[in-house]
């Protein structure tokens, strides 16, 4: 009985090993498959990133309406939507600088779009 566990081990040791050849054409596909992944992530992003900051200019252009007759208001919310869209600003930058392919393809994806 001892014998019979030890050689279906052996068995599905080599069964294994025999499955190892394929993976030389398994890892480079699956390598592809997790870069895909991440650079639609990123370019989600950054596609986030830049509508934030369209957003922030809108708030800018719309304060007056918003804060009123409060000067203390406006100061207020104006510092508070420079300072996370300069955040926001450098770190898309970073990304364009790490990743130029992708930063580029969100803008002629928006310029695209807009346009039809």
């Amino acid at each position: 009985m001892i014998k019979l566990i030890k050689s279906l081990k052996a068995i599905r040791a080599l069964r294994i090993a025999r499955l190892l050849r394929f993976s030389k054409t398994v890892i480079p596909w699956i390598l592809n498959a997790i870069n895909t992944r991440i650079a639609s992530r990123i370019r989600f992003g950054y596609d986030v990133g830049r509508g934030y900051i369209k957003g922030v200019e809108e708030l800018d252009s719309a304060l007056e309406m918003i804060a009123g007759d409060a000067p203390r208001t406006k100061k207020r919310l104006r510092q508070m939507s420079e300072k996370s869209k300069s955040q926001v600003v450098r770190d898309l930058g970073l990304l364009q600088r790490s990743y130029p392919g992708i930063a580029t393809s969100v803008k002629t994806k928006s310029t695209y779009q807009n346009r039809y």
